[in-house]
């Protein structure tokens, strides 16, 4: 994953590029859903999580606009902590997935 041209504010697109391994591509898992944290645990199972950018302002990744079919364009933002930030960790399938829209 890659922000956009790099530039960490609200609803800057998140779209796949090659590594490049800037602060743009880098990501933590975050399972506190109340607070902010800025420390990456691994992926448990059936748990919520954030995924945070690691630029300055720890945006959060969302998906929001519906681009067609089952099929929506992801961003960052300032968390807001809603079902459209929470993800959560398939081990059956090897998938992350939307937590409340599995």
């Amino acid at each position: 994953m890659d922000v956009y041209w790099g530039k960490d504010v609200d609803g800057q697109r998140v779209i796949v590029w090659s590594c490049h391994n800037g602060a743009n591509q880098r990501f933590d898992v975050n399972y506190n859903t109340q607070k902010p944290m800025f420390k990456s645990t691994g992926l448990k199972p059936g748990k919520p999580f954030f995924i945070r950018s690691r630029m300055a302002d720890a945006r959060v990744l969302f998906w929001d606009k519906q681009i067609g079919g089952d099929q929506f364009e992801m961003a960052i933002r300032k968390p807001q902590y809603t079902k459209h930030e929470m993800y959560v960790f398939d081990e059956k399938t090897g998938h992350v997935r939307n937590f409340h829209d599995r």
